[in-house]
């Protein structure tokens, strides 16, 4: 259920157009998924002239639906000392040139800027809006760290006239390690019912064998090293897992048990969102190996095209998942559960897994309900 917003029964219009500048440190994975859904909306509802974007210059590209001169962008975006404060000077430098009437920003790197951001309007302070896309302090590292990102996220919320969850296991942990309700909305991820036609890609599909896939960046968080040593333990059975993704940050050997390849592993790097949808639709089953997972957007991308998923019980994932009826739940940072859960499924299995997500995946996740709730929530935070 979300968290019903003040908006549900008052809609106050606004008088003049409003402009909004979105935040992002790195785009790659969920952010763009989530801006893919968003920008439309927000261009057809203020204008294309008043939706702004600062991002990686790398990442640039993946804003063409904005206005060119309204994508701005900073030079590095990997997480170096050097790096990071580039991009908090050139956040600054931008705000303080359009002055936008909303500040949304994604991820922990941009919503660290929150303070910073909140003073430096020459006018009304803009409202900002801060989004995590999964909390820091729910990552499975040291307790030392997450009791460190905890106070730091305590310490900025004040500074946020609204921050975002993205599932409702987000929502909950948010309260339980004190962040402050009256500043939260809950607002689910989801995306648009409808969709490109999946195209062609280059996936090696084998009839004869079940067809995994993989999406997602080479890191700690999302498991890839897992589903490596799975497959491992399945030499000799008729499947094989397509690996769309790359590492992102660093490479591959900082990641426990990363291989380079292995026999039944097929790789194929990244590939632009339109090319995604045609691996997923000549899957069998989307694999998420995940450590932890705010939401999990691919999953609901799968759900849409009518395709099962293999997860694990982290955080949101057994939320969006049925175990049993949509897909399958297995333990996290178990290599041989995930083993044997391959081993127990047919095409047939899938197939009825397959149907039921989709099913899901109307009566819960489409983007109509996500893009009235974020527009709600900017009117309201500005009346304020």
């Amino acid at each position: 259920m979300r968290v019903p917003l003040a908006s549900d029964t008052v809609a106050v219009p606004l008088t003049r157009p409003v402009k909004v500048m979105h935040i992002a440190q790195m785009l790659p994975g969920g952010i763009i998924s989530y801006l893919e859904e968003l920008l439309p909306t927000q261009i057809a509802h203020y204008g294309r002239e008043n939706v702004l974007a600062l991002v990686a210059a790398k990442d640039a590209h993946m804003m063409s639906m904005l206005a060119p001169g309204n994508v701005h962008t900073f030079r590095d975006a990997s997480r170096s000392a050097s790096a990071l404060f580039d991009f908090a000077r050139r956040a600054i430098s931008v705000v303080r040139a359009e002055q936008p009437d909303v500040i949304h920003l994604h991820s922990s790197f941009a919503g660290a800027l929150r303070p910073i951001l909140a003073m430096l309007s020459r006018g009304p302070r803009p409202a900002i809006v801060y989004c995590a896309h999964g909390w820091a302090f729910n990552m499975r590292t040291q307790a030392w760290k997450r009791v460190a990102y905890t106070l730091a996220e305590r310490a900025l919320a004040p500074f946020a006239d609204r921050t975002i969850c993205i599932s409702d296991f987000e929502y909950r942990s948010a309260i339980a390690h004190g962040l402050p309700p009256r500043k939260l909305a809950l607002i689910e991820n989801a995306i648009a019912s409808d969709m490109p036609a999946a195209p062609d890609v280059p996936l090696l599909y084998d009839p004869a064998r079940l067809n995994l896939l993989f999406i997602g960046r080479f890191d700690v968080q999302k498991g890839f090293d897992i589903a490596e040593a799975a497959m491992e333990r399945l030499h000799g059975v008729p499947v094989v897992l397509h690996a769309v993704g790359a590492c992102v940050i660093s490479d591959g050997s900082t990641i426990p048990g990363h291989r380079t390849s292995t026999d039944n592993i097929l790789h194929y790097g990244w590939q632009d969102r339109s090319a995604v949808y045609g691996f997923i639709e000549k899957a069998d089953v989307l694999v998420i190996p995940s450590r932890w997972e705010g939401f999990g957007i691919v999953a609901i991308e799968a759900m849409r095209q009518g395709k099962p998923v293999i997860a694990t019980a982290v955080d949101a994932l057994p939320d969006v998942i049925q175990d049993g009826v949509t897909g399958l739940i297995v333990p996290p940072e178990d290599p041989e559960a995930l083993a044997a859960a391959i081993r127990s499924i047919d095409r047939a299995t899938l197939v009825q897994f397959g149907e039921a997500a989709r099913r899901r995946f109307h009566e819960r996740f489409t983007s109509e309900r996500l893009n009235r709730d974020i527009l709600d929530t900017y009117r309201i935070i500005r009346r304020r």
